[in-house]
């Protein structure tokens, strides 16, 4: 019989007082691996999971199941489900795949925001809270602020089949963003985000994906630099 591992999933945030669906046991998970308490090889205990949230099993076999089909979760022989190596390979693959579908669908946005400027004022409200957020020195809600902008931006798109792609994609980018080694200062966060809402509203299809380029690539090659891994 395998050593049973030690997992502290809710720090602060307490039982999960009511019926849990799977979801709201998915996005526990997640946050315990953006934050470390869930480290990269760490063996994932169906049991022991329910037993920290307060819940039955089924659930929390269902949020299982559904991060290792997204890959954040891989199932390791004599071992069962443990959580994902995010490597170079795995962060560069992910930063891909976000370039390419962000691009097409905020080339969108633009289009759109051209007819209607209005259609921009949230991204505003969440450059805000950033901002809030970042005053504060909350990485965590500063990582969150960053996924809403993002979100909120890709949501004008109005592609309901892309924007399934990117919320599975979203799990990522937040995991990456919570990982020690892969963090930026937060002051450069909001700046980021101006420059790209500035964009946006200039309507301006060429500017936008060289912007966007920069965003997202420029900001892998710092956390890869900053892990001591191979920018090219």
């Amino acid at each position: 019989m395998y050593e049973e591992a030690v997992v502290l999933l809710t720090g602060q945030e307490g039982r999960i007082e009511r019926w849990s669906i799977a979801d709201e046991a998915q996005e526990r998970l997640i946050r315990a691996i953006a934050s470390g308490r869930l480290p990269r090889g760490q063996r994932i205990v169906e049991a022991d999971v329910a037993q920290e949230f307060g819940v039955s099993r089924v659930p929390v076999r269902e949020a299982i199941l559904k991060l290792g089909s997204l890959g954040i979760l891989e199932s390791a022989p004599g071992r069962g489900w443990q959580v994902a190596d995010f490597d170079e390979r795995h962060l560069s693959e992910t930063y891909q795949v976000r370039l390419a579908l962000e691009t097409t669908m905020l080339k969108t946005v633009l289009l759109r925001a051209k007819a209607e400027p209005s259609l921009l004022d949230p991204l505003r409200d969440s450059i805000r809270r950033m901002e809030r957020e970042v005053a504060l020195g909350d990485a965590a809600a500063v990582n969150r602020a960053d996924i809403d902008f993002h979100r909120t931006a890709l949501t004008i798109a109005d592609n309901r089949l892309a924007m399934r792609m990117w919320e599975g994609l979203a799990h990522h980018v937040m995991i990456i963003f919570g990982l020690e080694s892969y963090r930026i200062p937060l002051d450069s966060i909001v700046a980021q985000h101006e420059q790209l809402l500035k964009v946006l509203m200039s309507g301006d299809e060429a500017e936008l994906t060289d912007e966007l380029a920069d965003h997202i690539t420029g900001y892998r090659s710092k956390v890869l630099s900053q892990a001591g891994l191979p920018t090219d």
